[in-house]
Protein backbone atom coordinates (compact mmCIF):
# COMPACT_ATOMS: atom_id res chain seq x y z
CA UNK A 1 0.00 0.00 0.00
CA UNK A 2 1.30 3.41 -0.78
CA UNK A 3 2.40 5.76 1.65
CA UNK A 4 0.38 9.08 1.06
CA UNK A 5 2.88 12.17 1.42
CA UNK A 6 2.38 14.12 4.41
CA UNK A 7 0.69 17.26 3.84
CA UNK A 8 2.63 20.97 4.31
CA UNK A 9 1.66 22.90 7.14
CA UNK A 10 0.49 26.65 6.93
CA UNK A 11 3.67 27.88 7.39
CA UNK A 12 5.84 25.47 4.76
CA UNK A 13 2.84 26.68 2.70
CA UNK A 14 3.55 30.25 2.62
CA UNK A 15 7.72 29.16 2.41
CA UNK A 16 7.22 27.84 -0.78
CA UNK A 17 5.22 30.66 -1.56
CA UNK A 18 7.52 33.07 -0.92
CA UNK A 19 10.37 30.63 -2.58
CA UNK A 20 8.09 30.90 -5.74
CA UNK A 21 8.07 35.06 -5.86
CA UNK A 22 11.52 35.11 -4.90
CA UNK A 23 12.59 32.86 -8.04
CA UNK A 24 10.12 34.39 -10.31
CA UNK A 25 10.54 38.27 -9.01
CA UNK A 26 14.61 37.73 -9.55
CA UNK A 27 16.67 38.14 -12.28
CA UNK A 28 19.21 35.67 -10.31
CA UNK A 29 17.14 33.95 -7.59
CA UNK A 30 16.36 30.47 -9.24
CA UNK A 31 20.59 30.53 -9.66
CA UNK A 32 20.96 31.19 -6.35
CA UNK A 33 18.41 28.50 -5.29
CA UNK A 34 19.90 25.57 -7.35
CA UNK A 35 23.05 26.43 -5.45
CA UNK A 36 21.48 26.00 -2.12
CA UNK A 37 20.13 22.88 -3.00
CA UNK A 38 22.81 21.54 -4.50
CA UNK A 39 25.02 22.08 -1.25
CA UNK A 40 22.08 21.07 0.70
CA UNK A 41 21.15 24.08 2.27
CA UNK A 42 17.51 24.65 3.64
CA UNK A 43 16.20 27.61 3.36
CA UNK A 44 13.34 28.64 6.41
CA UNK A 45 12.79 32.67 5.56
CA UNK A 46 12.26 34.63 2.62
CA UNK A 47 11.99 38.03 3.44
CA UNK A 48 11.27 40.96 0.32
CA UNK A 49 13.03 44.11 1.07
CA UNK A 50 12.41 46.86 -1.13
CA UNK A 51 14.08 48.47 -3.08
CA UNK A 52 15.84 45.70 -5.14
CA UNK A 53 16.63 43.46 -1.73
CA UNK A 54 15.62 39.91 -0.13
CA UNK A 55 17.02 38.49 2.84
CA UNK A 56 17.43 34.74 3.41
CA UNK A 57 18.17 32.71 6.55
CA UNK A 58 19.55 29.43 5.56
CA UNK A 59 20.46 26.67 7.61
CA UNK A 60 24.16 25.00 6.79
CA UNK A 61 24.64 21.05 6.36
CA UNK A 62 26.34 19.34 8.94
CA UNK A 63 29.83 19.38 7.11
CA UNK A 64 29.52 22.98 6.31
CA UNK A 65 28.20 23.66 9.74
CA UNK A 66 31.31 22.41 11.48
CA UNK A 67 33.61 23.65 9.62
CA UNK A 68 32.56 27.06 10.72
CA UNK A 69 31.55 25.96 14.02
CA UNK A 70 28.01 27.20 14.04
CA UNK A 71 24.17 25.79 14.69
CA UNK A 72 22.87 28.82 14.14
CA UNK A 73 21.05 30.24 10.57
CA UNK A 74 23.20 32.15 8.27
CA UNK A 75 21.90 35.40 6.72
CA UNK A 76 22.20 35.64 2.98
CA UNK A 77 21.53 39.21 1.50
CA UNK A 78 20.15 38.94 -2.18
CA UNK A 79 20.51 42.14 -4.33
CA UNK A 80 21.01 42.98 -7.79
CA UNK A 81 22.87 46.13 -7.17
CA UNK A 82 25.66 46.51 -9.36
CA UNK A 83 27.55 48.44 -7.29
CA UNK A 84 27.28 47.60 -3.34
CA UNK A 85 28.26 50.83 -1.38
CA UNK A 86 29.42 50.29 2.61
CA UNK A 87 26.56 51.56 3.64
CA UNK A 88 24.96 48.22 2.88
CA UNK A 89 27.18 46.18 4.63
CA UNK A 90 26.44 47.98 7.69
CA UNK A 91 22.59 47.54 7.20
CA UNK A 92 23.96 43.73 7.08
CA UNK A 93 26.25 43.94 10.29
CA UNK A 94 23.08 45.49 11.86
CA UNK A 95 20.85 42.41 10.90
CA UNK A 96 23.15 40.39 12.07
CA UNK A 97 23.41 42.22 15.81
CA UNK A 98 19.82 42.39 16.42
CA UNK A 99 18.37 38.90 14.66
CA UNK A 100 19.43 36.30 17.54
CA UNK A 101 18.57 33.21 14.94
CA UNK A 102 21.48 34.08 12.83
CA UNK A 103 25.15 33.73 13.27
CA UNK A 104 26.71 36.99 13.89
CA UNK A 105 30.09 36.24 12.94
CA UNK A 106 29.21 35.26 8.95
CA UNK A 107 27.00 36.05 5.93
CA UNK A 108 25.98 35.58 1.96
CA UNK A 109 25.60 38.39 -0.17
CA UNK A 110 24.65 37.52 -3.41
CA UNK A 111 24.71 40.19 -6.07
CA UNK A 112 25.51 41.86 -9.49
CA UNK A 113 28.62 43.52 -8.47
CA UNK A 114 31.79 41.45 -9.07
CA UNK A 115 33.95 43.62 -7.17
CA UNK A 116 32.38 43.06 -4.09
CA UNK A 117 35.08 40.83 -3.17
CA UNK A 118 37.41 43.98 -2.52
CA UNK A 119 35.31 45.79 -0.30
CA UNK A 120 35.12 43.19 1.96
CA UNK A 121 38.71 42.64 1.77
CA UNK A 122 39.29 46.46 3.15
CA UNK A 123 36.95 45.52 6.10
CA UNK A 124 38.84 42.61 7.78
CA UNK A 125 37.77 42.39 11.25
CA UNK A 126 34.34 42.82 11.34
CA UNK A 127 32.43 39.77 9.77
CA UNK A 128 33.35 36.82 7.59
CA UNK A 129 31.40 37.75 4.56
CA UNK A 130 30.98 35.06 1.51
CA UNK A 131 30.41 37.76 -1.83
CA UNK A 132 28.70 35.63 -4.55
CA UNK A 133 28.64 37.04 -7.99
CA UNK A 134 25.20 36.04 -9.04
CA UNK A 135 25.51 36.68 -13.01
CA UNK A 136 28.31 33.96 -12.69
CA UNK A 137 26.66 31.19 -11.69
CA UNK A 138 25.18 29.82 -14.96
CA UNK A 139 28.84 29.00 -15.82
CA UNK A 140 29.69 24.77 -14.85
CA UNK A 141 32.68 24.97 -13.52
CA UNK A 142 31.04 28.10 -10.60
CA UNK A 143 32.32 26.22 -7.39
CA UNK A 144 30.29 24.19 -4.94
CA UNK A 145 29.19 26.42 -1.74
CA UNK A 146 31.45 24.56 0.62
CA UNK A 147 34.72 25.60 -1.46
CA UNK A 148 33.57 28.60 -1.43
CA UNK A 149 33.22 29.19 2.09
CA UNK A 150 36.78 27.32 2.28
CA UNK A 151 38.22 30.44 0.26
CA UNK A 152 36.64 33.14 2.31
CA UNK A 153 37.73 31.54 5.95
CA UNK A 154 41.49 31.10 4.57
CA UNK A 155 41.54 34.02 2.16
CA UNK A 156 41.28 37.32 5.05
CA UNK A 157 43.40 37.37 8.18
CA UNK A 158 40.96 38.94 10.39
CA UNK A 159 43.63 39.08 13.16
CA UNK A 160 45.95 41.47 11.33
CA UNK A 161 43.97 44.82 11.52
CA UNK A 162 45.75 47.94 12.70
CA UNK A 163 43.79 50.43 11.73
CA UNK A 164 40.50 51.81 14.62
CA UNK A 165 37.32 49.29 14.91
CA UNK A 166 34.26 51.29 13.00
CA UNK A 167 31.79 48.71 13.16
CA UNK A 168 30.58 47.21 16.28
CA UNK A 169 31.03 43.87 15.07
CA UNK A 170 35.06 44.32 14.92
CA UNK A 171 35.07 45.94 18.39
CA UNK A 172 35.42 43.57 21.70
CA UNK A 173 35.25 43.76 25.30
CA UNK A 174 35.28 47.03 27.34
CA UNK A 175 32.48 46.72 28.84
CA UNK A 176 33.61 48.68 31.84
CA UNK A 177 34.72 51.36 30.49
CA UNK A 178 31.88 51.57 27.62
CA UNK A 179 29.69 51.47 31.11
CA UNK A 180 31.61 54.14 32.98
CA UNK A 181 31.64 56.54 29.24
CA UNK A 182 27.50 55.81 28.95
CA UNK A 183 27.01 56.78 32.72
CA UNK A 184 29.11 60.33 32.64
CA UNK A 185 28.04 61.12 29.22
CA UNK A 186 24.33 60.54 31.01
CA UNK A 187 25.09 62.62 33.42
CA UNK A 188 26.44 65.83 31.92
CA UNK A 189 30.08 65.14 32.92
CA UNK A 190 33.07 65.74 30.86
CA UNK A 191 35.21 62.84 30.70
CA UNK A 192 38.33 62.38 29.48
CA UNK A 193 39.97 58.67 28.23
CA UNK A 194 43.89 58.11 28.00
CA UNK A 195 46.17 55.44 26.82
CA UNK A 196 48.98 55.13 24.90
CA UNK A 197 48.79 54.94 21.05
CA UNK A 198 47.31 51.99 19.66
CA UNK A 199 45.82 50.66 23.22
CA UNK A 200 41.96 50.97 21.47
CA UNK A 201 41.02 54.74 21.94
CA UNK A 202 39.67 55.55 18.90
CA UNK A 203 38.01 52.11 18.58
CA UNK A 204 35.91 52.97 21.60
CA UNK A 205 35.16 56.45 20.56
CA UNK A 206 34.02 55.07 17.35
CA UNK A 207 31.88 52.63 19.56
CA UNK A 208 30.78 54.99 21.65
CA UNK A 209 29.76 57.22 19.17
CA UNK A 210 27.97 54.37 17.28
CA UNK A 211 26.14 53.92 19.97
CA UNK A 212 24.93 57.31 21.59
CA UNK A 213 23.73 58.22 17.76
CA UNK A 214 21.55 54.70 17.81
CA UNK A 215 20.19 56.41 21.29
CA UNK A 216 19.28 59.39 19.47
CA UNK A 217 21.66 61.88 20.88
CA UNK A 218 22.91 65.00 19.25
CA UNK A 219 26.50 64.05 18.66
CA UNK A 220 29.56 66.15 17.29
CA UNK A 221 33.30 64.40 16.30
CA UNK A 222 36.35 66.29 15.61
CA UNK A 223 39.77 64.96 15.79
CA UNK A 224 42.81 67.54 16.51
CA UNK A 225 44.81 65.85 13.93
CA UNK A 226 42.55 67.12 11.48
CA UNK A 227 42.78 70.65 11.87
CA UNK A 228 45.74 73.23 11.29
CA UNK A 229 44.57 75.99 13.22
CA UNK A 230 42.15 77.31 15.99
CA UNK A 231 40.09 79.16 13.06
CA UNK A 232 39.34 75.83 11.89
CA UNK A 233 38.81 74.21 15.14
CA UNK A 234 36.22 76.80 15.93
CA UNK A 235 34.60 76.83 12.16
CA UNK A 236 34.75 73.11 12.21
CA UNK A 237 32.35 73.33 15.38
CA UNK A 238 30.12 75.75 14.58
CA UNK A 239 29.65 74.08 11.03
CA UNK A 240 29.44 70.00 12.53
CA UNK A 241 26.85 71.37 15.12
CA UNK A 242 25.19 73.08 11.71
CA UNK A 243 25.35 69.53 10.40
CA UNK A 244 23.44 67.64 13.67
CA UNK A 245 20.72 69.90 13.72
CA UNK A 246 19.64 68.92 10.12
CA UNK A 247 20.17 65.77 10.48
CA UNK A 248 17.61 65.75 13.71
CA UNK A 249 15.28 67.64 11.06
CA UNK A 250 15.14 70.86 12.75
CA UNK A 251 16.10 73.89 11.38
CA UNK A 252 19.39 75.49 12.56
CA UNK A 253 18.57 79.64 13.25
CA UNK A 254 20.01 82.52 11.66
CA UNK A 255 23.66 82.59 12.95
CA UNK A 256 27.02 85.07 12.07
CA UNK A 257 29.43 82.51 10.73
CA UNK A 258 27.05 80.14 7.76
CA UNK A 259 24.95 80.54 5.48
CA UNK A 260 21.54 78.51 5.54
CA UNK A 261 22.98 75.13 4.06
CA UNK A 262 25.85 75.23 6.76
CA UNK A 263 28.75 76.74 4.35
CA UNK A 264 31.28 79.55 5.43
CA UNK A 265 29.74 83.05 4.41
CA UNK A 266 31.22 84.68 1.49
CA UNK A 267 32.10 87.94 3.41
CA UNK A 268 34.15 86.32 5.78
CA UNK A 269 33.37 87.37 8.95
CA UNK A 270 35.87 87.06 11.99
CA UNK A 271 35.57 83.88 13.28
CA UNK A 272 37.36 84.23 16.71
CA UNK A 273 34.36 86.87 17.29
CA UNK A 274 31.58 84.90 16.74
CA UNK A 275 32.46 81.73 17.17
CA UNK A 276 30.88 81.13 20.91
CA UNK A 277 27.32 83.16 20.43
CA UNK A 278 27.13 81.06 17.18
CA UNK A 279 27.42 78.01 19.13
CA UNK A 280 25.26 79.73 21.89
CA UNK A 281 22.27 79.66 19.32
CA UNK A 282 22.67 76.38 17.76
CA UNK A 283 22.54 75.01 21.47
CA UNK A 284 19.37 77.26 21.68
CA UNK A 285 17.77 75.00 19.22
CA UNK A 286 18.07 71.59 20.84
CA UNK A 287 16.22 69.53 23.76
CA UNK A 288 19.40 67.56 24.96
CA UNK A 289 22.95 67.65 25.50
CA UNK A 290 24.98 68.54 23.02
CA UNK A 291 27.81 65.73 23.26
CA UNK A 292 31.02 66.80 21.82
CA UNK A 293 33.49 64.30 21.27
CA UNK A 294 37.42 65.18 20.30
CA UNK A 295 40.15 62.74 19.65
CA UNK A 296 44.20 63.75 20.03
CA UNK A 297 43.09 66.26 22.66
CA UNK A 298 47.21 66.35 23.04
CA UNK A 299 47.22 68.63 20.37
CA UNK A 300 45.79 71.52 22.10
CA UNK A 301 48.81 71.15 24.88
CA UNK A 302 51.49 73.89 23.89
CA UNK A 303 54.29 71.88 25.08
CA UNK A 304 53.17 68.94 23.67
CA UNK A 305 51.06 69.57 20.22
CA UNK A 306 52.58 68.43 16.64
CA UNK A 307 51.26 72.15 16.01
CA UNK A 308 53.56 74.09 17.08
CA UNK A 309 53.20 76.35 20.66
CA UNK A 310 51.90 79.33 19.21
CA UNK A 311 48.77 77.34 17.21
CA UNK A 312 48.45 75.24 20.00
CA UNK A 313 47.83 78.16 22.71
CA UNK A 314 45.76 79.54 20.18
CA UNK A 315 43.17 76.25 20.35
CA UNK A 316 43.99 75.76 23.89
CA UNK A 317 41.99 79.17 24.48
CA UNK A 318 39.72 78.05 21.85
CA UNK A 319 38.70 75.08 24.52
CA UNK A 320 39.37 77.73 27.43
CA UNK A 321 36.65 79.54 25.77
CA UNK A 322 34.01 76.74 25.21
CA UNK A 323 34.51 76.07 28.69
CA UNK A 324 33.21 79.28 29.39
CA UNK A 325 30.03 78.45 27.32
CA UNK A 326 29.61 75.43 28.85
CA UNK A 327 29.80 76.67 32.06
CA UNK A 328 27.24 79.65 31.58
CA UNK A 329 24.57 77.94 30.11
CA UNK A 330 24.59 74.93 33.35
CA UNK A 331 24.31 77.63 35.35
CA UNK A 332 21.52 79.43 33.48
CA UNK A 333 19.59 75.52 33.20
CA UNK A 334 20.15 76.21 29.35
CA UNK A 335 20.88 73.37 26.95
CA UNK A 336 24.13 72.58 27.19
CA UNK A 337 27.55 70.69 26.23
CA UNK A 338 29.32 67.41 27.52
CA UNK A 339 32.66 66.51 26.13
CA UNK A 340 34.17 63.31 25.79
CA UNK A 341 38.01 63.76 25.15
CA UNK A 342 40.67 61.20 24.47
CA UNK A 343 44.59 61.67 23.73
CA UNK A 344 47.49 59.64 25.22
CA UNK A 345 48.88 62.58 27.71
CA UNK A 346 46.69 64.00 30.17
CA UNK A 347 48.67 66.75 31.40
CA UNK A 348 46.31 69.56 29.64
CA UNK A 349 43.86 68.39 32.82
CA UNK A 350 45.68 67.11 35.15
CA UNK A 351 48.18 70.04 35.96
CA UNK A 352 47.21 72.99 37.94
CA UNK A 353 49.67 75.23 35.91
CA UNK A 354 51.02 75.09 32.27
CA UNK A 355 54.20 77.37 31.64
CA UNK A 356 53.70 79.18 35.35
CA UNK A 357 49.83 80.24 34.78
CA UNK A 358 46.68 79.11 35.76
CA UNK A 359 45.40 76.23 33.60
CA UNK A 360 41.67 77.10 33.11
CA UNK A 361 41.05 73.26 31.74
CA UNK A 362 42.70 71.60 35.18
CA UNK A 363 40.06 69.24 35.95
CA UNK A 364 37.45 69.79 33.56
CA UNK A 365 37.64 66.22 32.58
CA UNK A 366 37.06 62.93 34.35
CA UNK A 367 40.07 61.29 34.07
CA UNK A 368 39.22 57.43 32.58
CA UNK A 369 42.17 55.63 31.94
CA UNK A 370 42.71 52.86 28.82
CA UNK A 371 44.16 49.85 30.13
CA UNK A 372 44.47 46.56 28.51
CA UNK A 373 41.55 43.67 27.82
CA UNK A 374 40.47 42.04 30.97
CA UNK A 375 41.20 37.87 29.68
CA UNK A 376 37.76 37.51 29.11
CA UNK A 377 37.56 40.63 27.03
CA UNK A 378 41.05 39.35 25.17
CA UNK A 379 39.56 35.46 24.81
CA UNK A 380 36.20 36.64 23.19
CA UNK A 381 37.90 38.55 20.73
CA UNK A 382 40.77 35.17 20.13
CA UNK A 383 37.81 33.01 19.55
CA UNK A 384 35.58 35.23 17.47
CA UNK A 385 38.32 36.55 15.18
CA UNK A 386 39.20 33.63 14.79
CA UNK A 387 36.19 31.37 14.49
CA UNK A 388 35.65 34.29 10.89
CA UNK A 389 39.45 32.55 9.72
CA UNK A 390 38.07 28.48 10.47
CA UNK A 391 40.30 28.78 13.17
CA UNK A 392 39.46 27.26 16.27
CA UNK A 393 41.14 28.33 19.76
CA UNK A 394 39.93 25.30 22.50
CA UNK A 395 43.51 24.54 24.70
CA UNK A 396 42.93 27.33 27.48
CA UNK A 397 46.86 27.52 27.92
CA UNK A 398 46.57 29.13 24.23
CA UNK A 399 44.14 31.75 26.08
CA UNK A 400 46.54 31.59 29.47
CA UNK A 401 49.74 32.36 27.12
CA UNK A 402 48.75 34.92 25.74
CA UNK A 403 47.21 36.92 28.15
CA UNK A 404 50.43 36.43 30.33
CA UNK A 405 52.65 37.88 27.35
CA UNK A 406 50.40 40.31 26.17
CA UNK A 407 48.24 41.16 29.18
CA UNK A 408 45.02 41.79 27.09
CA UNK A 409 46.89 44.65 24.77
CA UNK A 410 44.62 44.34 21.84
CA UNK A 411 47.04 44.91 19.34
CA UNK A 412 49.74 43.10 20.35
CA UNK A 413 47.32 39.84 20.83
CA UNK A 414 46.10 40.25 17.44
CA UNK A 415 49.77 40.49 16.35
CA UNK A 416 50.32 37.20 17.79
CA UNK A 417 47.63 35.15 16.67
CA UNK A 418 47.90 36.38 13.04
CA UNK A 419 51.29 35.17 12.97
CA UNK A 420 50.56 31.58 14.50
CA UNK A 421 47.45 31.19 11.77
CA UNK A 422 50.81 30.84 8.99
CA UNK A 423 51.13 27.31 10.83
CA UNK A 424 47.83 26.53 9.64
CA UNK A 425 48.25 23.40 7.40
CA UNK A 426 46.81 23.50 3.62
CA UNK A 427 42.75 23.36 3.52
CA UNK A 428 42.33 22.57 7.18
CA UNK A 429 39.50 23.65 8.31
CA UNK A 430 38.37 24.03 10.91
CA UNK A 431 41.89 24.23 12.34
CA UNK A 432 42.72 24.10 16.51
CA UNK A 433 45.69 26.64 17.06
CA UNK A 434 47.59 24.73 19.34
CA UNK A 435 49.93 26.51 22.05
CA UNK A 436 53.53 25.57 19.74
CA UNK A 437 52.20 28.22 16.78
CA UNK A 438 51.34 30.82 19.68
CA UNK A 439 54.63 30.55 21.13
CA UNK A 440 56.70 30.21 18.37
CA UNK A 441 54.97 34.11 16.97
CA UNK A 442 56.23 35.37 20.25
CA UNK A 443 59.15 34.05 19.83
CA UNK A 444 59.92 35.65 16.66
CA UNK A 445 61.65 39.27 15.98
CA UNK A 446 62.06 41.66 13.32
CA UNK A 447 59.87 43.30 11.09
CA UNK A 448 55.64 43.34 11.58
CA UNK A 449 55.92 40.49 15.01
CA UNK A 450 54.40 41.24 18.15
CA UNK A 451 58.02 42.39 19.39
CA UNK A 452 58.70 44.99 17.19
CA UNK A 453 54.98 45.99 18.16
CA UNK A 454 55.78 45.49 22.04
CA UNK A 455 59.20 47.80 21.28
CA UNK A 456 56.68 51.09 20.28
CA UNK A 457 54.78 50.43 23.08
CA UNK A 458 57.41 51.35 25.23
CA UNK A 459 58.96 53.73 23.17
CA UNK A 460 55.54 55.69 22.94
CA UNK A 461 55.13 55.39 26.69
CA UNK A 462 59.16 56.63 27.27
CA UNK A 463 58.55 59.86 25.25
CA UNK A 464 55.01 60.85 26.56
CA UNK A 465 56.73 59.79 30.42
CA UNK A 466 60.23 59.70 30.49
CA UNK A 467 60.53 59.84 34.20
CA UNK A 468 58.35 57.12 34.80
CA UNK A 469 59.68 54.85 31.86
CA UNK A 470 63.28 55.53 33.81
CA UNK A 471 61.45 53.92 36.81
CA UNK A 472 60.12 51.42 35.00
CA UNK A 473 63.74 49.93 33.77
CA UNK A 474 65.11 50.05 37.29
CA UNK A 475 62.14 48.01 38.39
CA UNK A 476 61.80 45.29 36.46
CA UNK A 477 65.59 45.04 34.63
CA UNK A 478 67.60 47.18 37.00
CA UNK A 479 70.15 45.42 39.35
CA UNK A 480 68.46 43.32 42.55
CA UNK A 481 69.35 45.89 44.74
CA UNK A 482 67.82 48.89 41.94
CA UNK A 483 64.96 46.91 42.13
CA UNK A 484 63.85 46.76 45.49
CA UNK A 485 64.83 50.73 45.96
CA UNK A 486 62.42 50.89 43.94
CA UNK A 487 59.88 49.26 44.86
CA UNK A 488 60.36 50.49 48.14
CA UNK A 489 59.77 53.83 46.64
CA UNK A 490 56.81 52.89 44.86
CA UNK A 491 54.81 51.78 47.42
CA UNK A 492 55.46 54.94 49.42
CA UNK A 493 54.89 56.76 47.12
CA UNK A 494 52.60 55.35 43.89
CA UNK A 495 52.29 58.56 42.27
CA UNK A 496 55.63 59.19 41.14
CA UNK A 497 54.65 56.50 38.38
CA UNK A 498 51.10 56.73 38.33
CA UNK A 499 50.74 56.00 34.80
CA UNK A 500 52.42 52.75 34.50
CA UNK A 501 49.83 50.66 36.03
CA UNK A 502 47.08 53.02 34.95
CA UNK A 503 48.00 52.64 31.34
CA UNK A 504 48.15 48.88 32.28
CA UNK A 505 51.87 48.74 31.85
CA UNK A 506 52.37 46.83 34.94
CA UNK A 507 49.98 44.83 37.93
CA UNK A 508 48.79 46.51 41.33
CA UNK A 509 52.23 45.55 42.81
CA UNK A 510 54.26 46.79 40.24
CA UNK A 511 54.72 43.26 38.55
CA UNK A 512 54.89 43.64 34.52
CA UNK A 513 51.38 43.10 32.81
CA UNK A 514 52.35 42.99 29.51
CA UNK A 515 55.60 40.54 29.81
CA UNK A 516 56.55 40.95 26.40
CA UNK A 517 57.89 43.86 27.32
CA UNK A 518 60.67 42.91 29.50
CA UNK A 519 63.18 41.85 27.46
CA UNK A 520 63.38 45.23 25.38
CA UNK A 521 63.84 47.27 28.56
Amino acid sequence: MNRETPRKTINQQVLDQYRDRFASQTQYGAEILKLFRNSNVDIYRFEPDPPGRWWLNLVMPPQIAEMFDTQLEVACLYTEYRHVEPRLLSVLQRRLRDDARVDPEFAVVASLDSELGRLVARRRGEFALLSIDATQLSIPSSADLRTRMSEVLTGLDHYDVTFPVTEISGFFGRRREVDALKFSLDRGQPVGIFGLRKAGKTSLLNFVQRQRIEAGRPVVRLDMSEVASAAEFRLELVQRTHTALQLRNQKPPNIKLLTREGSYRADSPPIQLHWISDMSKLLDMLDMRLEIIIDEIDQAYPDRSTLGHETAREIFTSLTQLRGLIQRRDSNGLTSIVLLCAGVDPAIFERPLLSGRDNLLYKLVRLQFLAPMERDEMAEMVRSLGKRMGLRVRDYEVINYLFDQYGGHPLLTRKACSIATRKRPPHEIPWDIPLSAVRDAAAKRGRDTPAEQATDVLASFEEWFPEEAYMLKSLWSGPEEDRVAMRQLLGEDPTAALHVPAYGLSNDDWSPRIKALVPFL
